[in-house]
C-alpha cells in the first residue's frame, strides 16, 4: 500500500486552502472508489511499461499518449520516485510519476487517469510541491534553474504544461507553502470552504461551515432575485449540487457499514437486464445473424493512433479522419480563457439598481 503524508501533495488544494481540514478529517477513513482503483491500475501499468520499454497494452491503449510523451523528453528518467519537501512542510512527501532531469531543467510529469475534470498544470499546487521535492533531492547535483510541470490525461486527450523558475518556486515555498503548513497545526485553525479545496476533502459531505455558507442568502426587499444575485448564486448552486451528491454518497456508505440513519433504510435499487455469458449461442440458435446480435463501433482514438505508430506519426491521418465539434454553450466566469459567444440579451430579471 502506498504511504500517504498528512500534508501530502495530492491533498494540497485542500489543506492549503483550509487549514482546519486536517483537524476535521483526522478520524475519517480514506475515500474508496472504483475510479481510484482504476487509476492505481493504470499507474502500475504505465510504470511497468516505462521500466521495460513496452508499449501500452490493448487493455489500456490510451496510456500510449503518456508513454510517448515521457519517452520523447530528453534526460535522466526516474519512474514513481518518492520526493520529500519537508524543508517547508513537516513530514511532507509525495511520489512523482515521471521525473526527468537534464541541463539544469527538471520535468515533473503527472499521469491523471480520470476523465471527469480536465486539470491544468498552471500553478498546480500538487505538481509544485513535487517540484520542490525534486529540488530538495537533486538541486545540489543538477543545479536546476527551471522546472517544467506537466499533467497528462490520456482519456481526455489532454496535455497541460507550465514552466516555473527555481527562484519563483522557492519564493512560493517560503511565502505560501510554509505559512499554510504551519496554519494546519493551529488547534483553532479556520474552516475555509472553497470549491477547489472541498473537492477532495474527506469531510466535504458533513462539514458544517460548508453547509452554512451554501445556505446563506442575504435579505432583499424584492420578490425575485436580481441579476447580481443570480451571478453571485451560480457558484453556490454548483457547489450545492456537488455537495448534495456527496451527502447522499456519505449517507449510503454509512448505512452500508451497519450504522443507522433516522427515517431511512437500505433496499435493493432498480437494475437493468443484461445478457448472460452464453447468450450468443442461444441467439444464433434462435435464427439471429451476427449483424443483428452485434453492432460495430470505432475503436478509441488512442488505440487507432497507437496502430498508426504513435500520436506524432498518426497526426496527419488523424487530422483527416477526425473532427472536434463545437461544445454546447456554457456559462462561465469572465476570467475563463475561452472566447465569448454572442448571446441574446435576457431582460427577465430585475437589475436591483
Amino acid at each position: 500500500m502506498t504511504a500517504h503524508a498528512k500534508l501530502g501533495a495530492s491533498g494540497s488544494a485542500t489543506w492549503m486552502n483550509c487549514p482546519a481540514s486536517i483537524r476535521i478529517c483526522e478520524d475519517l477513513p480514506e475515500d474508496e472508489s472504483p475510479f481510484a482503483a482504476e487509476g492505481t491500475e493504470a499507474h502500475d501499468i504505465a510504470e511497468k511499461c516505462l521500466k521495460t520499454g513496452e508499449n501500452a497494452p490493448d487493455t489500456h491503449p490510451e496510456l500510449q499518449m503518456y508513454l510517448d510523451y515521457v519517452r520523447e523528453t530528453t534526460g535522466a528518467l526516474q519512474v514513481e520516485v518518492q520526493v520529500a519537501y519537508d524543508e517547508w512542510v513537516p513530514e511532507g512527501f509525495g511520489t512523482v510519476d515521471a521525473l526527468i532531469i537534464h541541463e539544469g531543467k527538471a520535468h515533473v510529469t503527472d499521469l491523471k487517469w480520470g476523465k471527469g475534470v480536465q486539470v491544468s498544470a498552471d500553478n498546480n499546487t500538487q505538481l509544485m510541491l513535487y517540484a520542490l521535492g525534486a529540488l530538495q533531492k537533486y538541486q545540489f547535483e543538477y543545479e536546476i534553474d527551471e522546472l517544467v510541470l506537466t499533467i497528462i490525461q490520456p482519456r481526455l486527450d489532454h496535455i497541460s504544461e507550465w514552466t516555473i523558475s527555481t527562484e519563483e518556486l522557492l519564493k512560493w515555498a517560503d511565502e505560501v507553502v510554509l505559512p499554510a503548513a504551519l496554519a494546519t497545526e493551529d488547534p483553532a485553525a479556520a474552516v475555509v470552504p472553497t470549491p477547489k479545496g472541498c473537492r477532495w476533502c474527506k469531510a466535504r459531505a458533513i462539514c458544517r461551515e460548508r453547509v452554512r455558507q451554501l445556505l446563506a442568502l442575504p435579505d432583499q426587499p424584492v420578490d425575485r432575485l436580481t441579476r447580481q444575485e443570480v451571478a453571485d448564486l451560480l457558484p453556490v448552486a454548483e457547489a450545492a449540487k456537488v455537495w448534495a451528491s456527496e451527502l447522499q454518497a456519505y449517507a449510503l456508505k454509512t448505512v452500508e457499514q451497519g450504522e443507522t440513519l433516522p427515517s431511512y433504510k437500505l433496499v435493493a435499487g432498480k437494475a437493468n437486464r443484461k445478457f448472460k455469458a452464453d447468450a450468443e449461442e442461444t441467439l444464433r440458435e434462435a435464427g439471429l445473424d451476427d449483424d443483428v446480435i452485434y453492432r460495430k463501433s470505432f475503436n478509441t482514438l488512442g488505440a487507432i493512433e497507437k496502430a498508426l505508430g504513435g500520436k506524432k506519426k498518426a497526426k496527419s491521418v488523424m487530422d483527416e479522419v477526425t473532427i472536434k465539434p463545437a461544445g454546447k454553450p456554457a456559462l462561465v466566469k469572465l476570467d475563463d480563457p475561452r472566447p465569448e459567444l454572442n448571446a441574446a440579451t435576457i431582460d427577465d430579471f430585475p437589475t436591483g439598481e
